[in-house]
C-alpha cells in the first residue's frame, strides 16, 4: 500500500531481488520453459499471491509452452469432452500454462508491468488456438464432478480472455475482438456461466457472472462489427435453441431471477450494457430485431417499474443503490431503441407499457445521482421521445399515458422530491402532447369534411406536368399510393425520366412515414399513412404560424434581397425544440426575374427528383401563391424530408394564429361532449 505504480512495476521486473528472486529463480523459469508442470504451477500461484512476482521473464516462461503449431487437430483426437483434454498428459502443461496467463489479470494493474503488454499482444495468435482447444460445449452433467469441472474450465478460459482483452483496452488494435471465434466463445461462456439462474451457483462469492459479462463487453468493443454480431448469433445458437428465441428469453429469465429470487442485482447493469451493444449497432443486422420481436422493450419498461416499486418500499434511500445504476442502464436501452428503424413502434410499445409513469416514479432518485448522470437521463428523455411526437401512434400512446398519470394524481408529490429540471421536462412534454392532441382532433374533422364534401370538389397536381385538375381526373401510383398523374403518358414519363422509379422505393420502403401501413394508435384512434402525413404537414404549418413574426425577421436578416414570396421555410422536427430556418427559392427568383423582363419562364426539369428545388418547382407551376415548407422528421437514425405548400402563408397575421387556436379548442370541447354522451 502506498507504493506508486512505477515502483511496483520496476520491482516486479527484477527477478533476482527480494521475494520474487528467491522463489522465481532462473532455475525455476528454465524448468518452466521446458514444460515442467510443477514450476508452471508455482509461477501461477505466485502471480495470484502478489503483483510483485509478475515479470516479463516469468510470463515469457509460461507463453513458450503455448504455441499454435502444437495444437492438435480435434478431428484426429478422441476427445468427447473437456475432461478428456484435461486428463490427457500430453496437454497438461498447456492447461497449467493457460492458468498462469489467466492469473495475470487477477492482480490490479497486472498487465501494466513494464514491457508486458507488447509480449502478450504478440503472443495472442499462439494462445488463442489453445483457448479454442480447451473450450468445448458442456460435458454430460450426469458424470461425477462434471459440473464443477466445467466451471473450473470456464473460469480458466474467461480469465485468459480477460487478460488479453485488458491489453486490447489499452491498445489501438482490436486484436482480440477481430480474431475469428473470440466473440463466439465469449458469448457462449457468458450464456453458460454469466446468465445462470441456479440459486446455489449465484450465491457463490466467486460467481463468474461479473467476469463473463465484462469479458463480453470488452470482446464486443465500442462498436461491434457485422462479423462480431454474426459470431454472437453463432455462439448463442451453439448453446441451445434457435438464437432468435433463446438469448432474449435467457436475458429476461436472468433479470427476473436477479430481482425475484435474490440473485445478483449488481450484475444487471453489465447485462443491460451488453444488450445495448448488441441491439443499437449502426449496422444492418437481424440481431436487434431478434430482441425486439421477443418483447424486450416492454419487458425492460415493466422491469424498471418493478424496481421503482421496490425502491419506493425502501423509502428512496439516499445512499448509492445498485437499483439506480440498473435504472440508468435500462432507461438508456429503452431510449436507444427509439433510434432503430422501427423506432416509432418501439416508442409506442414502451409508452403503452408505462415508460412515462416509470420516469415519474424514478424522479425522486435523481438528486442522488451525479450531475452528469442526471443530465444524461433528462437528455435521453427529451431527445429520444420529443421528436417522435410528430407521429400519431406515439402521440396517442402519450395521451393515454398522461391520462393515466393524471388519474393517479401522484406526479406532483414525486416531482417535489426530484429535481426542478425533471419537473420542467415533464411539464413541457404534457404541454406539447395536449396541444398536438387538439390538432389530431382537427385532423379527424378533416376526414369528416371529406365525407361531407366529395373529393371530386378538390384538386390535385400531376406529379409530372404539374397540371392541376379535379381528383376524379387523376390516378394514383399503385406502388407508393402517394403521387398522382393526369394520364398514362405522364406516368410513364415520370417513371422513366422524372425520377419516380427511385422515389417510389423510398415512399414505400422501410421506415418511411409516408408509406408505413402498420401504424396503430390508441383504441378508436388508429392512423392511416395519409393521416400521419397530413398531421405532420398541419403541425409544421401550426408551428410556423405561431412563429411567423420571428420567421419574417429571420427572412429580412438572412435574405435581405429576396422577395418575401420567394422565401421558403424549413421546419426541423428531428430536434427539440423545433428548429426553424428560411431559404431562398431559386426557381421562384428565376421566374420572377424572367417575368420582369417580359419573358415566360418555362418549367425547369433539371432538378433532382429528391431535391428541394424539384418540389418547389412543382409547387410554383401549380400556383404562384404557395409558400414552400421543407419538413424534416426523424425515422430511426435517418432524416426524412417532405415538402408541401401553404397558400399565401406570408400574408397571415397574429389574428390568424388566434383564430386557428380557437378552432382547435372547439374541437377539444366537441370531443369532451361526445365522450359524455
Amino acid at each position: 500500500m502506498g507504493t506508486s505504480r512505477d515502483a511496483r512495476t520496476s520491482t516486479s521486473t527484477r527477478n533476482d531481488v527480494g521475494n520474487g528472486g528467491r522463489i522465481l529463480t532462473e532455475k525455476v523459469l528454465e524448468a518452466a520453459r521446458k514444460g515442467s508442470t510443477v514450476e508452471l504451477k508455482l509461477i501461477s500461484n505466485t502471480f495470484e499471491s502478489s503483483i510483485h512476482f509478475i515479470s516479463v521473464q516469468a510470463v515469457e516462461a509460461i507463453l513458450c509452452n503455448l504455441k499454435a503449431d502444437a495444437v492438435p487437430k480435434l478431428e484426429q483426437q478422441n476427445l468427447s469432452s473437456n475432461l478428456n483434454r484435461y486428463s490427457d498428459p500430453k496437454f497438461r502443461r498447456q492447461f497449467v500454462a493457460l492458468t498462469g496467463v489467466a492469473t495475470i489479470q487477477s492482480q490490479p494493474d497486472g498487465i501494466n508491468v513494464r514491457g508486458l503488454q507488447p509480449l502478450l499482444r504478440n503472443s495472442w495468435p499462439d494462445v488463442f488456438p489453445w483457448i479454442q482447444f480447451f473450450f468445448h460445449p458442456p460435458s454430460d452433467t450426469k458424470l461425477p464432478g462434471a459440473r464443477g469441472f466445467e466451471e473450473a474450465i470456464s473460469r480458466l478460459l474467461l480469465g485468459a480472455l480477460n487478460t488479453f482483452l485488458a491489453v486490447q483496452e489499452q491498445s489501438t488494435s482490436r486484436f482480440v475482438s477481430q480474431t475469428p471465434g473470440a466473440a463466439r466463445i465469449a458469448i457462449q461462456l457468458w450464456i453458460r456461466e454469466g446468465l445462470s439462474v441456479d440459486p446455489a451457483k449465484s450465491a457463490q462469492p466467486d460467481s463468474l457472472a461479473r467476469t463473463s459479462s465484462l469479458v463480453v463487453l470488452l470482446a464486443l468493443g465500442d462498436e461491434p462489427t457485422i462479423k462480431i454480431l454474426d459470431e454472437v448469433v453463432e455462439g448463442a445458437g451453439a448453446e441451445g435453441d434457435q438464437f432468435s428465441k433463446r438469448l432474449p428469453v435467457i436475458l429476461q429469465k436472468y433479470m427476473k431471477f436477479a430481482f425475484d429470487a435474490g440473485g445478483e442485482l449488481a450484475q444487471v447493469p453489465e447485462v443491460v450494457s451488453i444488450l445495448v451493444k448488441l441491439t443499437t449497432s449502426h449496422h444492418s443486422h437481424p440481431l436487434p430485431k431478434a430482441f425486439l420481436s421477443q418483447g424486450m422493450v416492454p419487458f425492460i419498461v415493466k422491469y424498471i417499474a418493478s424496481l421503482a416499486a421496490k425502491l419506493f418500499s425502501e423509502g428512496y434511500p439516499k445512499a448509492a443503490s445498485p437499483l439506480n445504476s440498473i435504472f440508468l442502464h435500462c432507461f438508456q436501452y429503452i431510449c436507444y431503441t427509439f433510434y432503430a428503424t422501427d423506432g416509432v413502434q418501439n416508442a409506442s410499445q414502451a409508452i403503452d407499457a408505462g415508460l412515462l409513469e416509470a420516469f415519474i416514479a424514478w424522479s425522486p432518485t435523481l438528486p442522488f445521482l451525479s450531475a452528469k448522470e442526471q443530465d444524461h437521463i433528462l437528455d435521453l428523455f427529451s431527445d429520444s421521445i420529443m421528436p417522435l411526437l410528430v407521429y400519431l401512434p406515439v402521440l396517442f400512446a402519450s395521451i393515454s399515458a398522461i391520462d393515466r398519470v393524471e388519474a393517479q394524481n401522484t406526479s406532483q408529490g414525486l416531482f417535489q422530491k426530484g429535481t426542478r429540471d425533471a419537473k420542467n421536462r415533464w411539464s413541457t412534454l404534457v404541454e406539447i402532447v395536449k396541444k398536438r392532441d387538439k390538432l389530431s382532433l382537427a385532423l379527424a374533422a378533416l376526414t369528416l369534411h371529406d365525407v361531407l364534401h366529395p373529393r371530386d370538389e378538390r384538386k390535385l397536381v400531376c406529379d409530372n406536368c404539374y397540371k392541376p385538375n379535379k381528383i376524379s381526373a387523376y390516378k394514383t401510383c399503385a406502388g407508393c399510393k402517394y403521387v398522382c398523374y393526369c394520364s398514362k403518358a405522364c406516368q410513364i414519363q415520370g417513371w422513366k425520366e422524372g425520377g419516380h422509379r427511385e422515389q417510389c422505393k423510398l415512399l414505400r420502403g422501410q421506415g418511411d412515414v409516408l408509406s408505413n401501413k402498420e401504424l396503430v394508435g390508441r383504441p378508436g384512434k388508429s392512423a392511416s399513412p395519409r393521416q400521419v402525413d397530413t398531421f405532420i404537414r398541419n403541425l409544421a404549418h401550426l408551428e410556423a404560424l405561431e412563429n411567423i413574426g420571428a420567421l419574417r425577421t429571420m427572412a429580412r436578416k438572412q435574405l435581405p434581397h429576396v422577395h418575401i414570396e420567394d422565401v421558403g421555410i424549413e421546419v426541423d422536427f428531428r430536434q427539440f425544440p423545433v428548429v426553424f430556418n428560411v431559404f431562398a427559392r431559386t426557381e421562384c427568383i428565376r421566374a420572377r426575374e424572367a417575368h420582369e423582363r417580359g419573358v415566360v419562364e418555362e418549367s425547369n426539369a433539371n432538378f433532382s427528383p429528391f431535391s428541394r428545388e424539384y418540389h418547389g418547382e412543382k409547387m410554383r407551376r401549380s400556383t404562384r401563391d404557395v409558400v414552400q415548407f421543407d419538413i424534416g422528421i426523424r425515422r430511426g437514425r435517418q432524416r426524412y424530408r417532405c415538402s408541401h405548400g401553404v397558400n399565401k402563408f406570408w400574408e397571415l397575421s397574429d389574428q390568424d394564429v388566434l383564430k386557428f387556436n380557437t378552432h382547435l379548442d372547439d374541437f377539444k370541447k366537441l370531443e369532451s361532449l361526445l365522450d359524455a354522451l
